[in-house]
């Protein structure tokens, strides 16, 4: 229950604080798909230089119990890359990936979807997003665990937009991998 907590604190925070964001990696995957272990939870934000200020402030509203490097964050906006906050009571990560501006992170911010968890909003990457940034992810490492996330959603989301999969499979050079999702063996999630 704890993880869950952690989550509707950040959330909440987040949200208050007017920032566009959305759950994603094994918080999706768990939501969408199956659940499975993970030592971080991963946030994709999108938030301009101008807009720092909001964040940081954002995070001050953090209780002691979570660290961050302020410096740090900054230059991570600045750069478009990926900065951590601690939660030091079980030494748990929650990552900060800011977003690139590419035409494929702008698409995941139009699609990302509102769900209510204990009566609070929280921003999720659509289960197609996520099924494409795992297979990509995939691509790029070739580790088993994208793939077995992807899988995991593709078999338990029955009204995938396969269009939608199947043009940005294509854009991302994944559609290979999208194909073997198909016909990759159900397992009992």
């Amino acid at each position: 229950m704890i993880y869950q907590d952690i989550l509707l604190f950040l959330s909440n925070i987040f949200n208050k604080h007017h920032l566009n964001y959305f759950a994603t990696g094994s918080l999706a995957v768990a939501f969408y798909g199956r659940e499975r272990t993970s030592h971080d939870f991963d946030f994709k934000i999108s938030i301009s230089h101008k807009e720092s200020k909001s964040l940081i402030l954002a995070l001050s509203d953090l209780s002691p119990d979570y660290i961050y490097d302020k410096e740090g964050i900054i230059s991570a906006i600045e750069t478009k890359s990926m900065a951590n906050i601690l939660y030091l009571p079980l030494g748990f990560k929650i990552d900060l990936w800011f977003n690139k501006e590419t035409v494929f992170d702008q698409e995941r911010f139009k699609r990302k979807i509102n769900q209510t968890i204990e009566g609070q909003k929280i921003n999720f990457i659509s289960p197609e997003d996520l099924i494409l940034i795992k297979l990509d992810w995939y691509r790029n490492s070739h580790s088993d665990r994208h793939f077995e996330d992807a899988a995991s959603v593709f078999q338990i989301q029955k009204n995938l937009d396969q269009k939608y999969l199947n043009l940005w499979a294509k854009k991302l050079k994944v559609e290979n991998y999208l194909k073997q999702l198909k016909t990759f063996p159900v397992q009992e999630w």
